[in-house]
């Protein structure tokens, strides 16, 4: 007997996917008054405009009605309209020529998606490049892809050609993760994905370890700091660890949280909800958490960027200080006024300050492995 349909799930459904559409729109729109902000930003110091502050202060209303579901669709739907269909398509300011997708074995029976992006204007095998940086994008576990920082990660390589004196180390690749999210996996599974995508990179492709970048940004960055721990006891000496606005506590009572609530575009709320959703059963997502310095020994030389005006300020700080104690080369990359992983919206959102820090990583990064 075929069932009869349920009038008020209808309508429920039905109103979610109005509002979907609608979180989508603003989610759009806004991203689009935020790079015309950059506009009226002052030429003479660091601080944002009123536009964007303007902005900012939407997108975290944005974040306070709409679902997870919609900020992820939302998000996506960003990352097609400019990394894809403008930077791409339009202006053609990247060539599909340094540009592979590759499907990477995780277990028997799963796949995932990674983005090879070439220094060179023409793909070629990765064991050939002269250094590789293992990108994990953020989005708290639940939303972003690997195409997300497409425009950046070009960037960051052509800076990298720029800062290398010799003609060997300048075919470089970057390697964009596309990890399960939530409610897919947990952040757990996550990092079971991340980890696998290393190992494959150095057992099957035959990228020597000392010539690999483990990065990321956010949740990311969690996801780099953890892979280059277990990289560590697995014996891989990875060449070195770059964490942008680095998500590594699920502790939200930090200074900057209350300080730095009106120059972000994160809330607590936001984190806290992003929080509750991705760590499942993982009791071990904090490192930060951890007892003892000890835990970070012998990890590689560490860049850690982030802002004094970001949510993570606290937390980046505390980290730099627990690696540091550990044993660890760290250097942190500061910078005033800006939001969240301000490098990574180069050109979008930001430019100057971020095409600043792009090259500081570039630089960093081309110095290549140091033990």
């Amino acid at each position: 007997m075929r069932r009869r349909a349920d009038p008020q799930r209808v309508f429920r459904e039905g109103a979610g996917l109005i509002m979907t559409l609608l979180h989508l729109a603003i989610f759009t729109a806004l991203t689009l008054a935020l790079r015309l902000g950059t506009l009226v930003r002052s030429a003479k110091n660091r601080r944002l405009g009123v536009l964007q502050v303007l902005t900012l202060e939407a997108i975290r209303h944005v974040q306070s009605i709409a679902s997870p579901r919609a900020i992820r669709l939302g998000l996506d739907l960003v990352t097609l309209i400019f990394n894809v269909w403008l930077w791409k398509g339009v202006f053609r300011l990247s060539h599909s020529r340094n540009l592979a997708i590759e499907y990477i074995p995780i277990g028997s029976k799963r796949t995932m998606k990674a983005l090879f992006i070439f220094s060179e204007k023409n793909a070629h095998p990765i064991s050939r490049c002269d250094g590789l940086i293992l990108f994990f994008h953020g989005g708290g576990y639940f939303c972003g892809d690997m195409a997300l920082y497409l425009p950046a990660h070009e960037r960051l390589l052509k800076h990298i050609r720029d800062t290398s004196k010799k003609e060997n180390t300048k075919r470089w690749c970057v390697v964009s993760a596309d990890y399960k999210r939530f409610p897919e996996a947990n952040a757990g599974e996550a990092l079971d994905e991340c980890f696998e995508t290393l190992k494959w990179l150095i057992r099957v492709k035959g990228v020597e370890p000392s010539k690999i970048v483990v990065a990321g940004d956010s949740a990311g960055g969690c996801l780099a700091l953890r892979t280059a721990m277990l990289a560590k006891n697995a014996k891989m000496r990875i060449s070195r660890l770059l964490l942008v606005s680095p998500w590594i506590t699920h502790d939200t009572t930090a200074i900057s949280f209350k300080e730095n609530k009106s120059t972000d575009f994160l809330t607590r709320d936001f984190v806290r909800k992003a929080s509750a959703m991705s760590k499942g059963n993982d009791t071990e997502l904090s490192p930060l958490d951890a007892p003892g310095d000890e835990i970070f020994s012998s990890l590689p030389p560490t860049l850690c960027v982030f802002s004094e005006a970001e949510l993570f300020r606290d937390d980046c700080e505390r980290l730099t200080r627990r690696l540091t104690s550990g044993g660890v080369s760290v250097r942190a990359l500061r910078m005033r006024g800006m939001p969240h992983v301000w490098p990574l919206l180069w050109p979008w959102v930001i430019r100057g300050p971020a095409d600043r820090a792009l090259n500081a990583m570039a630089s960093f990064c081309a110095r290549g492995p140091s033990h």
